[in-house]
């Protein structure tokens, strides 16, 4: 079997666990992907993670505060570049980088937040 069709099934098992709200059931396929699967569809899984926690933040956000989130992907990424910079030219390690990571984007959110707060009408 191709691993594009572990990856597909990992993505419909996903997607059904997305509808639901149950992630902590995608980290139980990420264990028993880990086991049993090739790296790339540990790195698939993994990919599928991220972008459904993603999702049902955005979705958390958007959906049931009823709130337009124009910056929600740029505190994500922001997040995940600070991470990633951190371990690829600091070279801080994996655990340290990803808790400094929504540190930095908090702090990022703080700055422009306070900025948007002063704001009176919508300026675009």
């Amino acid at each position: 079997m191709s691993p594009f069709w572990y990856a597909a099934l990992v993505f419909a098992a996903l997607y059904d666990m997305a509808i639901f709200g149950v992630v902590s059931d995608g980290i139980s396929v990420l264990g028993a992907a880990i086991i049993v699967a090739p790296p790339v569809v540990i790195i698939y899984t993994t990919d599928l993670l991220i972008f459904t926690l993603f999702a049902l933040s955005l979705n958390l956000v958007v959906g049931y505060g009823g709130m337009l989130s124009m910056g929600h992907a740029a505190f994500f990424a922001t997040g995940g570049y600070t991470a990633g910079l951190l371990v690829t030219h600091l070279g801080v390690a994996m655990l340290p980088a990803l808790l400094a990571g929504p540190v930095v984007a908090a702090a990022v959110a703080l700055v422009i937040g306070f900025f948007c707060v002063r704001l009176t009408h919508a300026y675009f």
